[in-house]
């Protein structure tokens, strides 16, 4: 029993690390690289068109200091996420009349493009930047793409890192178990 229950564990950890997940919609970071791969030969000059969108959450008036007198509160947010260098998504927003936000939130949803190979896959390299002034709860952003059919995130495990410098210390202990001997 206890061998077919270590073998299912074993099992479920080796799929989890070398298999592709396949998505339609996809969440992207808001800062770091995603890779992509899929059958980018079947489209002209191996790129696909990657339509960009975002959710925002947070950034509602708490109002816990005191308003100035004249003016009233101020309070507001400006985001701005840059991706491929070719993309950009931008909002921002506050309660002043005659403000360059003009009381709107004014999303962009822009197109990026991604190249790839069968031997090569392709990449996504997202950067924001996210600025908030006065009493509000903390703004997110959830950066969204859709993907063509067949096209999928290959998962960088992250437990990846961790194994190889536990390789690594194991092979110097090892090699340092021999070199004493040795003497």
């Amino acid at each position: 029993m206890k061998a077919k229950f270590l073998g299912a564990i074993v099992a479920l950890g080796l799929c989890s690390l070398g298999s592709p997940v396949q998505a339609t919609t996809i969440e992207l970071p808001l800062n770091g690289n995603t890779i992509i791969n899929g059958p980018f030969a079947s489209y002209p000059e191996n790129t696909i068109s990657v339509d960009l969108n975002f959710q925002l959450t947070g950034g509602d008036y708490i109002g816990q200091t005191p308003p100035d007198p004249i003016y009233g509160p101020f309070y507001g947010y400006f985001i701005t996420i840059n991706v491929d260098e070719d993309a950009f998504l931008g909002t921002c927003f506050d309660n002043q009349a005659g403000s360059y936000c003009g009381r709107e939130l004014r999303p962009d949803s822009p197109t990026t493009y991604v190249s790839g190979s069968k031997n090569r896959p392709g990449s996504i390299y997202t950067d924001t930047f996210i600025f908030t002034v006065g009493d509000i709860t903390p703004v997110n952003v959830l950066l969204y793409d859709d993907l063509p059919d067949g096209f999928y995130v290959v998962p960088i495990p992250q437990t990846l890192s961790l194994f190889a410098t536990g390789l690594v210390v194991l092979t110097l202990l090892g090699w340092r178990k021999k070199r004493n001997a040795v003497r």
